[in-house]
């Protein structure tokens, strides 16, 4: 597996090569986009009760500023709700096996009529949806819940840096 080298001035990966894994990849966009925690993202100088006008523009320039943050953030509250709530951990693993077997099925038929894998994939997704709430639903509007809360009340009260974000905004090619 190859390794990724983070910069000693940057908070940003080297870019994989094209053999890399898709977690490598994922881990290389999700990092790149990051904005540093203490001198940017928790600035407690950034933040003030915003006039009702400019809520929806805080939210929306904060939003896909600090996009990556949040995604740390939404994954450190999913991670923490399936550590401590072993039923909800259940679930997934369930979930995941279900998943598994259907997708170790090649050819799959019902009733003598044979299955899509369009079709096996709509059924998966129901099924995935229908377990998920009947047996985590509480924890799963927990960690949607939390989540949003702390998303866009940073959103909300942290004043957008506009000079930074049009200077760190990628360029079109």
């Amino acid at each position: 597996m190859e390794k990724m080298e983070v910069s000693p001035d940057s908070n940003t990966m080297d870019a994989p090569s094209a053999s890399a894994s898709w977690k490598d990849r994922a881990l290389v966009k999700i990092t790149s986009g990051m904005r540093p925690w203490k001198t940017d993202f928790a600035d407690t100088m950034q933040f003030a009760l915003p006039v009702p006008r400019d809520i929806v523009g805080r939210i929306e320039s904060n939003v896909d500023y600090y996009a990556s943050n949040y995604a740390v953030i939404a994954a450190t509250i999913l991670f923490l709700a399936v550590v401590s709530q072993p039923y909800f951990l259940f679930t997934l693993v369930v979930v995941g096996a279900l998943w598994g077997y259907a997708y170790s099925i090649k050819e799959l038929v019902i009733k003598g009529q044979a299955i899509t894998p369009k079709q096996k994939l709509v059924g998966l997704c129901a099924a995935t949806a229908l377990l998920l709430v009947v047996f985590a639903g509480t924890a799963i509007f927990v960690v949607i819940g939390i989540t949003a809360a702390v998303v866009f009340g940073h959103a909300a009260l942290r004043n957008p840096n506009y000079e930074s974000m049009f200077q760190a905004a990628p360029s079109a090619v």
